[in-house]
C-alpha cells in the first residue's frame, strides 16, 4: 500500500490545508451524508468526487485510474443497498486495475463491533474507521494518523481509528457567552457528542418543556442575565421526569463555596472555566455512566505554532499554547474565538463609554474574564476579574474607575488586530461550485431553515454549501446570514434568512 508516497500529501498543524493533490472518492447512498462529507474534503482543500453507490463507484475508480488521476483515499458508507461497504472494500482490494491501492476508511454510525461480523471482513481491508458524526479536525487527524505511516495506520483494534469518547451523548449546552459556546461546541462535538445550545435559562426551560426532549446531561452556565444557572437548575429539578439528568456547572468562579453552592442549587458537580476538554470529558461520561473508548486526545502534546505567531504572542504575554491544549490544538477555532473576543471587547468598551443605564458591570466583567481567558489574553482576564470582584462595592468605584477597563479592553484590541494577521485563510477556488438549479435552491434555503430553527450545526455546513446563489439574490443579506451563522446566531440567521426566502419568491 502506498501509504509512505501518500503522506507527503497530507499537511502538518502549521501548513495551509492546501493539499490539492489529495484525490478523495466518498461512496455513501444518503445524499446528505455524501454533501456533509464532500464539503469537508473541499475545506480541508482536497478534491473529491462522490457516488451514491459502490456499483457506480468501481468505474469511477478504474476510469481515474486510467486517467492518471487515481483517487487516493475512499471515505465509505458501511450500510449501502446491494453493496455494503465492506464488500466494497473487498472488491477494491482485489481489483487487478489497481496497481497502487488507495486508503480506504469506512464511515459509520454503527461501530466496528458490527463490521467485524461481517463475514468478508478482514483487518487487511481497512486503514480506518470514522463514526459519525463526523467532523473536519476527526477527519483530518484519521487520515493524518494513516497516511503518515504510524503503528495505528492498520491497527483495527486500536480505539484511536474507531472511537470518540462522547459518541452517541445528547448534550445541553446553557450558555449566554458565545465565545464559551463556540468553544464547547466544536471541542465536544468533535468528542462525538450531539450539542443542543441555549443562550438563556428560559430558552433551557423552554427546550426541556419539549416532551420529545431526551439528553444525557446539561451544561451549565452560573453567570447568566434574567435567570441564572442556579436557579435554572432549581426549576429544572421540580419537573419530577428531570430530577435525575446529571447538571454539571461550568463557570469562572471556581472556589470551594462557589461549588458548595452549585450543589446547593441541585447540580452533580462543577468545573472551571476556561475548562480542560479532558475534564469535561471525564465528568460527562462519569455522570452518564457512559463508558468511554481509549482515546489518545490532540490535547495530550504541545499543538504545533508557525514561530512568528509564537514569538508574537509570547513577547505580548499571549497564551496561546495554553489556550490551544485546551482547544485540542486547533488552531482554526482559536483564531475564530479571537475574532469572537474582538467582537465581545468592542461591544464592552461601546457601554462602558456610553455609561449605559443598568448596566450589569459585575456580568459584563465576569463574560470578558471568561473570553479573554480562554484565548489566553491572561492581562485582560485578571483585571476584568478584579472589576468583577469589586463591583459591588462603593470603594471600587473610587479605586477602580471604569476607564481602568476601558484601556485594559483597547490595548488587547490593539494586540487581537495584529494577531489575527497571522491567520492563514484559503484563497476561494478559481473554479467555484456548480450553480444549483432554483428549485433545489429553494429547498436547501428551507433545509436550512429547519437546521436554524432546532439550532441544528449541520446549518454551518450547509448555509457554506449555497453561499455563492445566496449572494447572487442579495449580497448584502448574504454576508449577515453568514456572519450570524459564523457566531451561532441562529435566531438572528433564521430572521435574515426568512428575508432572503421572500426575495426568492419574489
Amino acid at each position: 500500500m502506498p501509504l509512505q508516497q501518500l503522506s507527503e500529501q497530507l499537511i502538518t498543524p502549521t501548513q495551509n490545508n492546501a493539499t490539492s493533490d489529495f484525490h478523495v472518492l466518498i461512496v455513501d447512498d444518503n445524499a446528505s451524508a455524501r454533501e456533509i462529507l464532500h464539503e469537508m474534503c473541499i475545506t480541508l482543500g482536497w478534491t473529491a468526487d462522490c457516488a451514491p453507490s459502490a456499483a457506480q463507484a468501481l468505474p469511477m475508480l478504474n476510469m481515474a485510474q486510467r486517467e492518471n488521476s487515481p483517487y487516493t483515499l475512499l471515505l465509505v458508507d458501511y450500510k449501502m443497498p446491494t453493496m455494503d461497504g465492506v464488500s466494497f472494500a473487498e472488491l477494491v482490494r482485489n481489483n487487478p486495475e489497481l496497481p497502487f491501492a488507495p486508503i480506504i476508511v469506512m464511515v459509520t454510525a454503527h461501530g466496528r463491533e458490527l463490521l467485524t461480523k461481517h463475514q468478508s471482513f478482514s483487518s487487511d481491508l481497512l486503514d480506518g474507521f470514522l463514526i459519525k458524526p463526523v467532523t473536519p479536525d476527526v477527519m483530518l487527524k484519521t487520515v493524518q494518523t494513516i497516511a503518515h505511516g504510524t503503528p495505528e495506520k492498520t491497527d483495527i483494534e486500536n480505539p484511536q481509528l474507531i472511537q470518540q469518547p462522547l459518541h452517541g451523548l445528547q448534550i445541553l449546552l446553557v450558555e449566554d457567552n458565545l465565545t464559551n459556546q463556540l468553544v464547547a461546541i466544536e471541542l465536544l462535538q468533535a468528542e462525538g457528542a450531539t450539542i443542543t445550545p441555549a443562550e438563556s435559562g428560559e430558552r433551557a426551560l423552554e427546550i426541556l418543556a419539549n416532551p420529545d426532549a431526551n439528553f444525557d446531561v446539561i451544561l451549565m452556565d452560573i453567570q447568566m442575565p434574567q435567570i441564572d444557572g442556579y436557579e435554572t437548575t432549581r426549576r429544572i429539578r421540580k419537573n419530577p421526569a428531570l430530577k435525575q439528568v446529571p447538571i454539571i456547572a461550568m463557570t469562572a468562579n471556581a472556589l470551594p463555596s462557589d461549588k458548595a453552592s452549585c450543589l446547593a442549587a441541585g447540580m452533580n458537580d462543577h468545573i472551571a472555566k476556561p475548562f480542560s476538554l479532558q475534564e469535561v470529558i471525564d465528568k460527562v461520561c462519569h455522570y452518564c455512566q457512559h463508558q468511554p473508548q481509549t482515546v489518545q486526545h490532540s490535547n495530550a502534546g504541545k499543538p504545533l505554532i508557525d514561530a512568528p505567531l509564537l514569538a508574537y504572542c509570547n513577547k505580548n504575554n499571549i497564551g496561546i499554547n495554553s489556550a490551544l491544549l485546551r482547544l485540542g490544538g486547533n488552531l482554526a477555532l482559536y483564531f475564530k474565538l479571537a475574532r469572537q473576543l474582538q467582537q465581545d471587547i468592542e461591544a464592552a468598551v461601546n457601554s462602558l463609554t456610553a455609561a449605559e443605564p443598568g448596566l450589569n458591570l459585575q456580568l459584563l466583567c465576569h463574560s470578558l474574564k471568561s473570553a479573554a481567558a480562554t484565548v489566553g489574553f491572561s492581562d485582560l482576564a485578571n483585571t476584568a476579574a478584579r472589576f468583577e470582584q469589586h463591583s459591588a462595592t462603593a470603594e471600587s468605584a473610587a479605586n477602580l474607575p471604569p476607564q481602568l477597563l476601558v484601556d485594559a479592553c483597547q490595548l488587547s484590541l490593539e494586540l487581537l488586530v495584529a494577531l489575527l494577521q497571522f491567520e492563514v485563510v484559503n484563497e476561494p477556488s478559481a473554479v467555484g461550485p456548480a450553480i444549483i438549479n432554483s428549485e433545489e435552491l429553494l429547498e436547501k434555503m428551507q433545509t436550512l431553515q429547519r437546521h436554524l430553527s432546532n439550532a441544528n450545526m449541520s446549518a454551518t455546513l450547509l448555509s457554506e454549501d449555497i453561499q455563492n446563489e445566496l449572494i447572487q439574490l442579495d449580497a448584502e443579506l448574504a454576508k449577515s446570514l453568514a456572519e450570524a451563522i459564523s457566531i451561532l446566531a441562529f435566531q438572528d440567521a433564521a430572521a435574515i434568512l426568512q428575508q432572503l426566502l421572500n426575495k426568492k419568491s419574489e
